[in-house]
């Protein structure tokens, strides 16, 4: 999960990395694919929505 898909694939891009797709646009929002050394085909994904922000009962904040 990224906050800026297409600046992310950028980046990427720019290091060697392999994209299989374009930046694809959906109802939720963006996502690119990319393959790994090993050719597993994985994503890049951007909600359309802030990411909520989690906390647990000891106190301990995340985002998902």
């Amino acid at each position: 999960m990224t906050d800026d898909c297409r600046k992310t694939v950028e980046e990427l891009k720019s290091r060697g990395v392999e994209f299989v797709t374009d930046v694809l646009e959906f109802p939720w929002g963006y996502v690119a694919q990319f393959l790994d050394p090993d050719g597993n085909r994985l994503q890049i994904r951007e909600g359309r929505y802030p990411r909520a922000e989690v906390v647990s009962r000891r106190g301990r904040a995340w985002r998902c």
